[in-house]
């Protein structure tokens, strides 16, 4: 039998690790609402060609085996030098937090400002919340452009020309 002081406490426990529970889940949906904010910034920084924009989400230690920083930023004046201005649309985001890193799977639609359809393309973004809380990329890997399998800046390149 259970006394009115152990119910008590047990109700207690059952209480505070709800309240713990409501906490944590918050505040990982709200990591989550803060990095498909700064996917949809990339994607209108994208839309108007602007790379300084842009690049604010890109962070100082972004690394990749296959490009740095600042030839991602290359690739970026490039393209929009080429194509102008791209509205992309975010079809699918997946995002898998762990602690201050994340990863981050889109598909997105590119078109111009006419809604000229570019194509599809799938990503995969490395992303880290820095020191002063904002979420930024460290890494982007295209995974498929259109319908073909990319997996690499290397290939990004074959296929794209850029």
């Amino acid at each position: 039998m259970i006394s009115g002081r152990e119910r008590m406490v047990l109700i207690g426990a059952v209480a505070a690790a709800a309240v713990i529970g409501l906490i944590v889940e918050r505040s990982l949906v709200s990591e989550r609402q803060r990095i498909a904010r700064v996917v949809r910034d990339m994607a209108a920084a994208a839309g108007k060609a602007d790379v300084s924009a842009l690049f604010s989400h890109v962070s100082e230690n972004f690394s990749d085996q296959d490009i740095s920083r600042e030839g991602l930023r290359i690739l970026a004046e490039a393209v929009f030098d080429h194509y102008g201005p791209i509205r992309v649309s975010v079809r699918r985001t997946g995002i898998r937090i762990v602690g201050a890193m994340a990863v981050v799977e889109l598909d997105l639609w590119a078109s111009d400002s006419s809604g000229s359809v570019y194509g599809s393309s799938s990503w995969t973004l490395e992303m880290v919340r820095e020191s002063d809380g904002a979420w930024r990329v460290t890494g982007a890997v295209p995974m498929r452009i259109g319908g073909a399998e990319v997996g690499s800046w290397g290939v990004f390149h074959e296929v794209t020309g850029f």
